[in-house]
């Protein structure tokens, strides 16, 4: 979001400098996420009003919080204000949420709540990456720019454990030939954070006005909205607010921002997490997105001697969660890899993206890079840094090269 700040210094009485606030002077994009938690329960509040690139409001019915399934919900912020030239930002990246939680659904997938926020935000990040590409190649293009989503996750974990976290995806523009960029989406901040007696709180978005009121209530203590977090962050008692207290702070919060904020506002909304039950409350008329591609999650399976003639093919955009591969072959395009073991297994690639997590175990294998890739390109050192376990070949070293370019690079970007 792009905004111009004016910072004023509220002194009092005593002339101590109680709060330092920093007051939109001419906001252009923004929403506000506000998510706080304790024993008690969790709750998220966010805004409903999409802006444009130059701060008018395009409409009060933009969906911004998401239920992934019955057990998480996130909200998102930093999108929408930014037209590309066949959608908008905030279109696709609701219509990436929508995708991933249909994937979770059909069939119903067990994942843990940090294998879900990894395979979410890995995807987004590819989408604004995509997005900046599309923007280089428009007709009317502009110059590239770091564009940042936030995102607010909560949830039960599989043992039941309430657990919260807050993540930054960045897409990174590289030089490659004169005006030309690389764009890399990119995972740049992760907190986690189990849900105990102690208060956790997380904004996003246009958040200054909620963060002053957080670190200060008693400088504010003439809305009634944060009378009763005034007192018991006074009294260290923060820990024993109750949902409902929660959710009328978190209400609060959101209606300050909207009331000085005009890029924020709109009906809120809201989710509510305690007990092991989440509740997700909007408003009835939300403009709801469809998915922008077919989203594939494959849990706990494996493949064992399959021949390079006969490699595992999927669709686009596939997670694989703890898969195991034994001596077999698949496409590494456009694919997530969290958790599993790939023993001896060969790897096809032709310069798409992919994701591999930290929890992933390769022990040898080859990387089979395809028509679109060469051992000077960029596509290649990322594929070579990332899997570093590998031995690189070209498809053409390989003796059955016309079937496998036929049936594997047929399908991968030219």
């Amino acid at each position: 979001m792009k905004t111009s700040y004016l910072a004023v210094v509220l002194c009092f009485a005593s002339g101590s400098l109680m709060a330092l606030e920093r007051l939109p002077k001419v906001p252009t994009t923004g929403t506000v996420n506000v998510l706080l938690a304790n024993s008690n329960g969790i709750t998220i509040v966010t805004d409903s009003r999409a802006s444009g690139p130059n701060g008018e409001i395009v409409n009060d019915k933009s969906q911004k919080l998401f239920q992934l399934d019955a057990q998480t919900v996130c909200s998102i912020a930093g999108f929408g204000a930014d037209p590309g030239p066949y959608r908008k930002l905030g279109e696709s990246a609701a219509g990436v949420i929508v995708a991933f939680s249909e994937g979770l659904a059909n069939p119903p997938k067990h994942l843990s709540f940090r294998q879900k926020v990894s395979a979410l935000t890995w995807e987004l990040a590819e989408r604004l990456a995509g997005l900046e590409s599309e923007w280089q190649y428009a007709q009317h293009s502009r110059p590239p720019r770091n564009d940042t989503l936030v995102m607010l996750f909560a949830g039960f974990d599989l043992d039941g454990t309430p657990t919260v976290a807050k993540i930054e995806v960045s897409v990174i523009p590289e030089p490659v030939s004169g005006a030309k960029f690389q764009f890399h989406g990119k995972v740049t901040k992760i907190e986690y954070e189990r849900v105990g007696r102690r208060l956790i709180t997380y904004t996003s978005g246009v958040d200054e006005a909620a963060k002053e009121r957080l670190k200060h209530p008693e400088a504010f203590k003439e809305e009634k909205g944060l009378q009763a977090y005034e007192q018991a962050l006074r009294t260290g008692k923060t820990a024993d607010m109750t949902i409902e207290g929660l959710e009328t702070l978190a209400r609060s919060l959101e209606f300050v921002v909207a009331g000085r904020t005009p890029v924020v506002g709109g009906p809120a909304q809201l989710a509510s997490l305690h007990d092991n039950k989440v509740t997700v409350t909007l408003p009835d008329d939300l403009i709801r997105f469809p998915p922008p591609f077919t989203n594939g999650i494959l849990v706990g399976s494996g493949a064992s001697g399959s021949p390079l003639s006969l490699a595992i093919y999927t669709e686009p955009h596939t997670v694989f969660v703890d898969f195991h591969c034994d001596h077999s072959a698949f496409r590494l395009d456009d694919m997530m890899l969290i958790g599993g073991v790939y023993e001896g297994c060969n790897f096809f690639f032709n310069g798409g993206e992919f994701y591999r997590d930290p929890s992933v175990i390769v022990r040898g294998g080859r990387l089979i890079i395809g028509p679109r890739v060469d051992t000077s390109n960029y596509y290649y050192r990322k594929a070579h840094e990332s899997m570093p376990e590998l031995e690189v070949v070209s498809y053409k070293q390989l003796p059955n090269a016309d079937t496998v370019t036929n049936r594997m690079f047929n399908y991968l970007p030219q």
